[in-house]
């Protein structure tokens, strides 16, 4: 295997030449962001090549964590990645989409983790760059919402990332099913300019609020020690 389709972490490797979610800033982001230290049963939605998922075991090596992608290849390339991880055992790749594995499954989950493979209404995908997968299934909010509320135990969290508009439009949605936002992460790419994504934690239940603010970049294009500091159990090197 080329050296070039690893991404290494401080423990574990992904190969993601193959499925059409790779490695990259927003799963990064959402894996460090999740609080997942009490969660026996986890499901990572659209779990591409399996980085968020992997994240997750790295952080409670005891959850049991399914990964579900409608893209064939992902799902495989997700099931490798597990295979040769240190929590194998505790890891679970399936080809499939959410709605159909909300309709099969009795399993229902202390967390839901998605970094979410929306359409925008005339299908084409918000991230451009993002192929196969985005052009095989319509997956609005509400066909995520309704999978993940049958799916979620009853003190079980939610966690997405999402561009900042559409996050606006998600947060409205998630409350008409009694879905709470109760942590909010704005990020901001460096200095001066808007937030451009949302990362959001939400129950059934309200609780305490907290909003943090996370700049990823200072004026010099270096990494933050706020950024490095959310991820440094995981990156190698900055």
């Amino acid at each position: 295997m080329d050296n070039t389709e690893l991404f290494r972490f401080k423990q574990f490797n992904v190969r993601h030449s193959g499925s059409t979610m790779k490695v990259g800033t927003d799963a990064v982001i959402l894996g460090s962001f999740v609080h997942v230290s009490y969660d026996s049963d986890i499901l990572d939605v659209g779990t591409g090549c399996g980085v968020i998922a992997l994240m997750i075991s790295q952080k409670n090596p005891g959850a049991k964590v399914i990964g579900i992608d409608i893209d064939r290849e992902s799902a495989i390339e997700a099931e490798y990645n597990f295979a040769r991880s240190p929590w194998s055992a505790s890891l679970m790749a399936l080809h499939q989409s959410l709605q159909s594995f909300a309709q099969e499954t009795e399993e229902t989950f202390d967390h839901i983790i998605s970094n979410p493979p929306f359409f925008s209404g005339d299908k084409h995908s918000i991230f451009p760059s993002r192929t196969k997968a985005r052009h095989t299934v319509y997956l609005d909010h509400w066909d995520f919402l309704n999978a993940c509320e049958k799916l979620l135990k009853r003190n079980g969290k939610l966690s997405v990332i999402l561009p900042v508009p559409i996050a606006m439009e998600f947060i409205q949605k998630a409350a008409i099913i009694h879905l709470e936002l109760n942590r909010l992460l704005k990020v901001r790419p460096k200095p001066n300019t808007p937030h451009n994504r949302y990362v959001m934690e939400f129950s059934r239940s309200k609780t305490v609020y907290r909003e943090d603010d996370l700049l990823m970049y200072d004026l010099d294009s270096e990494y933050t020690s706020a950024y490095r500091s959310l991820t440094e159990d995981f990156y190698i090197h900055f």
